[in-house]
């Protein structure tokens, strides 16, 4: 009797004997991905980029958007030929983690295949929510770069990878509340502080060391050596809120005097 099974399966069970009974077939979230950029972070990386957008509206459209890893072939079994000639019998795929700057671990993602294949033709995209890779890279302690070669390369550190893993809004250090008024109390008593700004060294995320500067203004006429006191005084404030940063070498703390034009951002 023939009944049109192959491979060893049957009515009941499939060919490694396990029974169809109580299985499902799940819908694939990726069936209608066509690869594209979610045009709702792509406009807020450009608006980010140009000056004209911010940091946490990038960090909010992440929060719904699809990002791809890519997947790097990698060598497998090597086996002979019958005539002795050496062969790659198998390949396999992983993910790729980069070294950034000071060696630390980066997972590059993208929000198109477009931007991967620029950074890298033979990668494979796989989908994943921006919240799935925020929870990945940070068990592995990694940071994350999205479009890395690309107009749209932004890097994701710790404190913004933690908002994303837990929904948790994602404040840069220079609308933190809590910093302002650590600064504001530190300057009742330093008189010589004229005034104190916090902002972005560079309009889009980078992980190039310092990410944030904290700018003093002291009089003209204050001696070097008081002005350096100060700053190295100003630069224990930020740590008592240190959650906000990442890390000691992502903020670098100068004093100016009136008039002075501070170069790098």
């Amino acid at each position: 009797m023939n009944d049109h099974h192959r491979f060893g399966s049957t009515d009941d069970h499939d060919s490694a004997g396990h029974p169809w009974a109580g299985r499902t077939f799940q819908p694939n979230p990726a069936a209608g991905d066509d690869g594209a950029a979610d045009p709702v972070l792509l406009a807020a990386l450009e608006a980010c980029a140009s000056g004209t957008g911010s940091r946490a509206a990038v960090v909010d459209a992440l929060r719904n958007a699809r990002l791809l890893v890519p997947l790097l072939a990698e060598a497998g079994t090597i086996g002979r030929t019958a005539s002795g000639r050496l062969v790659e019998k198998t390949q396999e795929l992983s993910l790729v983690t980069v070294a950034g700057p000071g060696g630390r671990p980066v997972l590059p993602a993208f929000t198109s295949v477009g931007a991967m294949q620029a950074w890298n033709p033979a990668a494979r995209p796989v989908p994943s929510e921006a919240r799935l890779v925020a929870l990945a890279a940070g068990a592995e302690g990694s940071a994350v770069v999205l479009d890395p070669t690309s107009p749209t390369e932004f890097a994701l550190r710790r404190p913004m990878l933690a908002a994303l893993a837990t929904g948790e809004p994602w404040v840069a250090p220079w609308d933190d509340d809590a910093l302002w008024a650590a600064y504001g109390a530190w300057m009742e008593a330093e008189p010589e502080v004229l005034a104190i700004d916090i902002g972005p060294v560079r309009a889009m995320s980078g992980l190039v060391d310092p990410d944030v500067f904290v700018v003093l203004t002291v009089g003209s006429d204050l001696p070097e050596p008081e002005a350096q006191a100060i700053g190295e005084r100003a630069d224990a404030v930020w740590r008592r809120v240190e959650a906000a940063f990442d890390g000691p070498d992502s903020v670098a703390v100068a004093v100016v005097r009136p008039g002075d034009l501070l170069g790098g951002a």
